[in-house]
């Protein structure tokens, strides 16, 4: 579980992707997603992972156990806006 979210606030607002290493609860499995960050909000992020480049993912912070940021700009496929918190940014 990571406890510092801030490098991952600053990859949203600065547009990066980041490749996360993640839990699915429901499966057990650890999965590994690279994408850009559409939204940060309570526990949860949404990130749309450009490898599969078709859907919008929600990742609980709680199950991330490794993430980097990459040098890589993201660049939203989709219309929506970018939002930390409510706030777009």
């Amino acid at each position: 579980m990571i406890t510092d979210i801030t490098p991952l606030i600053e990859a949203t607002k600065n547009r990066k992707q980041v490749t996360f290493t993640y839990e699915k609860k429901t499966t057990g499995d650890t999965v590994t997603h690279t994408g850009g960050i559409y939204e940060i909000r309570g526990d949860s992020l949404w990130m749309w992972d450009i490898n599969s480049n078709d859907s919008i993912r929600r990742l609980y912070l709680s199950n991330i156990f490794d993430f980097q940021v990459l040098d890589a700009t993201f660049f939203p496929p989709q219309p929506w806006p970018i939002k930390i918190e409510g706030e777009i940014v």
